[in-house]
């Protein structure tokens, strides 16, 4: 079987802060098949210390923007990408080697157009305190619903049904035109990714609701802390 070339889309807003974490993460994947990484620059200045020192693989794809909400940047960068397959990918967030290679093996087996995660780790910056976020409402086991950190999904299908640009949560309306066309699979993240919120984003767990339960520190990849908590942070 000959798998499908992948694009992460990863649109950087927060300067070298995060970014290079989650860099690092995509050069680490597992995944056999073609995989590119599409970079959206969307910081005030040119602060992506690593576009200016070092020359980039042609497996990366840099695109410089103006500010623009994220719907709008996940659009620019699905519009550079040249795979068959689309992940968004957030320049904040830790993801295991072997993420791309899961979330592809998933969305060829569900016969989706996209799939997500609707329970997912988060790591708090400013408690220091671990989370997981379950979006279960009340008769529903497994809901269809996929974050935006975590959609996978085929360019096709994004050609006709793209991120709306003018909502706060873009994810929100992409993922519910796959929903009501039967698009839409998702499930758990395990341990493929931990989500970090922190003082620039919007996610604080501890103030957002009862979706998301503390849990002990040990229950986060050993590999995150590596990256994420020890001296790469």
């Amino acid at each position: 079987m000959t798998l499908p070339k992948v694009s992460c889309i990863m649109p950087c807003g927060y300067g070298d802060k995060y970014v290079w974490t989650a860099a690092e993460c995509w050069f680490d994947q597992t995944y056999e098949g073609p995989l590119e990484l599409v970079i959206v620059d969307n910081n005030e200045d040119d602060t992506l210390s690593f576009m200016r020192e070092t020359p980039l693989p042609s497996c990366v794809v840099y695109v410089r923007s103006p500010k623009m909400p994220v719907g709008a940047l996940r659009n620019l960068g699905t519009s550079h990408a040249t795979g068959e397959v689309c992940i968004n990918w957030d320049e904040d967030d830790w993801s295991h080697p072997d993420r791309v290679k899961e979330q592809v093996k998933r969305l060829l087996e569900s016969g989706k157009a996209v799939t997500g995660w609707h329970s997912i780790l988060f790591y708090d910056m400013c408690t220091v305190r671990a989370y997981k976020y379950s979006y279960e409402p009340s008769g529903r086991n497994h809901p269809p619903y996929a974050m935006g950190t975590s959609q996978c999904y085929l360019k096709s299908w994004w050609e006709k049904h793209k991120f709306p640009e003018n909502q706060t949560v873009e994810d929100l309306g992409f993922q519910q035109e796959a929903l009501y066309a039967g698009q839409l699979d998702s499930c758990d993240a395990g341990q493929l990714c931990v989500v970090r919120a922190h003082h620039d984003s919007k996610c604080h767990p501890q103030f957002v609701g009862k979706q998301f339960v503390a849990v002990s520190g040990d229950y986060l990849p050993r590999e995150f802390y590596d990256a994420c908590v020890g001296k790469k942070q």
